[in-house]
């Protein structure tokens, strides 16, 4: 996937699709083939502001816009 073109509608259908709801930096460099560090950390943070996501702890984050959220017992 070409991240020049990466939106946030792709980014959430992407991961609808795939039915995530906590993922990793590390995870979505992979997922979407992002090879420059800060071409991912400027993406992280470009969906915290929207509220796409929300950052858990370093590297860690979860997906608002999911469909099926987590149980608390997971």
């Amino acid at each position: 996937m070409v991240t020049n073109n990466l939106t946030s509608l792709t980014f959430i259908q992407t991961l609808r699709s795939k039915n995530v709801s906590f993922f990793s930096s590390y995870d979505i460099e992979k997922l979407f083939e992002i090879e420059n560090e800060d071409r991912l950390k400027q993406l992280l943070v470009r969906l915290t502001r929207k509220k796409v996501i929300r950052r858990l702890t370093r590297n860690k984050y979860l997906f608002l816009e999911t469909n099926s959220h987590p149980s608390d017992f997971a």
